[in-house]
């Protein structure tokens, strides 16, 4: 697993880091040749190859940028192919400039072409026969050949909107790929061999300059970009996943789809499918935006949470707001927002995991319409006592409630080992934001005028009452 420059190996736990890159990985898989081997690339500009097992590194390929994409075929021996974002090589020019090489396994270099956007997506077929390069609405595809003396045919194809991701099926009768786009719409592009004999007939004078179209068929479902697709190992269903934290699986003969909806509440922005192996089951793993991994299965649709790592909410960079942070004091767990902003995590920072997940307030988990983003209920504050933790929760009003934020303060009570909440005080501070908190004998709320003092009570006379907070 790749994270920020270093790569995580993991088994039922995490075995080692691999400090990798001085800049974040781009790509990863694993040797061609030798499974004990990983291949890594990065926005450092470099290729690494690595002995996984005993995290030593074997071998630094240096490309002209930071690489992008990288696969692997075997042509008359392995290569690699990448893709690449340099800085232009023209006098005085600012651009830059993006091309797709070969590299064999010995670190040497051909450069095959030029793109004309960035590429999001690199794939290659099963038999290494064609090679495709997505970059914004053009598939640079490319037919290979083990004489890699000679300069392999190519053709541009184009698209309505711009591609996201892309995938070849593993059907190897008929060679050809699907692709997603910005709109949600998946398309299954066929003809790539009557494509090419067509270029071999109009000469070589055109190769690769002509933009063309190829038939395709169109599956839509996504109401926002598809993030990724995979196909199964039989090549008869494609399974696709994107922001609205959906999978969606699509029985190409029949044109039916299935979905295992909600799983986690936030974007997929990944999907690999892992083929089945000594009686266990074919698994299809997704990445989320969060950092989070689950893995469902395709027999069972079991879904399951592939460890229980930190979660972090990828919006919370955009916002100016501070970021909420504490110890519990029972079992010294550092307390901060989850990947959702209503929901807190306590985190073992001993072991780098997550003990449990606490939700705050009920939110909307719910995809977007159209491109109206939805703003979340969020923790802003978070103070602790022994026995009593206090949050302070945040949201924008409804019509009825006149507008504007809105502040909760909650008071929960330590039992059994879980937080349940106690007291639940609506607008603490009238319409004010609560600047700062702080727990002890009292709790003390502030805002930008005034400070309160939080007392706890007993509802009843009788030494059976509940105990609740008040002024």
């Amino acid at each position: 697993m790749a994270a920020g420059g270093s790569v995580q190996v993991y088994s039922t736990k995490r075995l080692s880091t691999i400090p990798a890159h001085r800049k974040p990985i781009t790509a990863m898989m694993l040797h061609p040749s030798n499974p004990l081997h990983l291949i890594t690339s990065s926005s450092d500009g470099t290729i690494r190859i690595w002995d996984w097992v005993e995290g030593r590194h074997i071998k630094t390929i240096t490309l002209p940028g930071p690489v992008l994409q990288i696969v692997s075929g075997r042509l008359d021996k392995w290569y690699m192919f990448c893709t690449t974002d340099a800085p232009s090589a023209k006098k005085n020019s600012t651009g830059r400039q993006q091309a797709i090489y070969r590299i064999d396994l010995a670190g040497r270099q051909v450069k095959m072409g030029k793109l004309s956007a960035t590429p999001t997506s690199l794939l290659i077929s099963p038999s290494s026969t064609y090679l495709v390069a997505l970059a914004a609405n053009k598939a640079y595809a490319y037919r290979l050949s083990k004489d890699t003396k000679s300069k392999p045919a190519s053709v541009k194809f184009v698209s309505d909107q711009i591609f996201t991701c892309g995938a070849f099926s593993p059907n190897g009768k008929e060679e050809w790929f699907a692709t997603g786009d910005v709109k949600g719409v998946i398309r299954l592009w066929h003809g790539l061999q009557d494509a090419f004999r067509q270029i071999d007939a109009e000469g070589p004078e055109l190769d690769g300059k002509k933009d063309k179209r190829l038939p395709t068929t169109s599956l839509h479902w996504h109401a926002h970009a598809v993030a990724a697709i995979a196909f199964t190992p039989s090549g008869a269903q494609l399974l696709s996943v994107g922001e609205e934290s959906v999978l969606v699986q699509w029985h190409l003969a029949s044109g039916k789809r299935e979905y295992v909806p909600r799983l986690g509440g936030r974007p997929i922005v990944s999907l690999a499918v892992k083929h089945a192996s000594r009686g266990d089951e074919e698994e299809w793993w997704m990445g989320f935006s969060d950092g989070s991994v689950y893995k469902v299965g395709g027999s069972s649709g079991h879904v399951s949470q592939v460890g229980q790592g930190v979660k972090l909410d990828p919006l919370r960079p955009t916002t100016s707001s501070p970021y909420p942070l504490a110890i519990q004091p029972n079992a010294d767990y550092l307390v901060v927002p989850s990947s959702h902003p209503s929901t807190l995590q306590f985190i073992d920072a001993s072991s780098s995991s997550v003990a449990y997940d606490l939700e705050v307030a009920p939110s909307n988990r719910v995809a977007r319409r159209d491109d109206k983003e939805i703003i979340p209920v969020a923790v802003e504050h978070i103070a602790f006592t022994r026995n009593w933790m206090a949050t302070i929760e945040g949201r924008q009003g409804d019509e009825a409630e006149g507008g504007g934020d809105v502040r909760t303060l909650k008071i929960w009570r330590y039992e059994g080992g879980l937080y349940k909440i106690n007291t639940q005080l609506p607008r603490p501070h009238g319409s004010d934001p609560v600047t700062a908190m702080a727990f002890s004998e009292y709790l003390l709320t502030c805002s930008a005028t005034e400070a309160k003092l939080w007392s706890v009570r007993q509802a009843k006379k009788s030494d059976q009452g509940e105990l609740s907070f008040s002024l």
